[in-house]
């Protein structure tokens, strides 16, 4: 007797992201905010692969991360620009 069980096959830790530029990868991911038993919200962790990044770590909610352009898959077979 639980909650609708999501699962978010297309996001996995490990996973890299090419974002405004800069490589992240996805470290975490966790339900950060529960409104009820159906109704929550699930945020992925990044932090960069640059050492030197202006910004190392950021949080943003799963549902904003499917689909959204911004957060381009990259692959280390990429080059960087």
């Amino acid at each position: 007797m639980g909650g609708i069980d999501k699962t978010f096959p297309e996001l996995h830790t490990g996973k890299l992201f090419k974002i405004e530029g800069e490589i992240y990868e996805l470290y975490d991911m966790r339900v950060t905010g529960i409104y009820s038993p159906v109704d929550y919200i699930t945020s992925a962790f990044f932090r960069s692969k640059n050492p030197e990044s202006d910004n190392p770590f950021f949080e943003a909610p799963v549902k904003r991360i499917i689909g959204n352009p911004v957060y381009e898959e990259y692959f280390e077979e990429q080059k960087e620009e």
